[in-house]
């Protein structure tokens, strides 16, 4: 896993990274990263996890930061070997794009 900044998320998702948002139903209704797919933390079995592409690049981010890197953490942990972290999380990507 590796921590990035929201400057450098346009690159990642250029090249193909799938984005995942690890927040709840509700927060993620109320805006995400263009392209974002939902999956709540709370929700992220081994299993589901599981069926996700190992070989893919994957991006999480959630409110600010931690949800995420506890997350991104669980997708390394099981052997996932492109997996990024958005540092200060939605946040802060709405803060640099403003």
């Amino acid at each position: 896993m590796k921590n990035i900044k929201s400057e450098e998320i346009e690159e990642i998702i250029a090249n193909g990274a799938v984005v995942l948002d690890v927040r709840t139903e509700d927060e993620f209704s109320e805006g995400y990263i263009p392209g974002a797919i939902n999956m709540e933390i709370g929700e992220m079995s081994e299993e589901e996890i599981e069926k996700l592409d190992k070989e893919k690049t994957y991006l999480l981010y959630c409110r600010s930061g931690g949800r995420s890197s506890r997350a991104a953490q669980m997708l390394d942990f099981l052997g996932f070997k492109n997996v990024y972290n958005l540092e200060g999380g939605y946040m802060e990507w709405v803060k640099k794009k403003s």
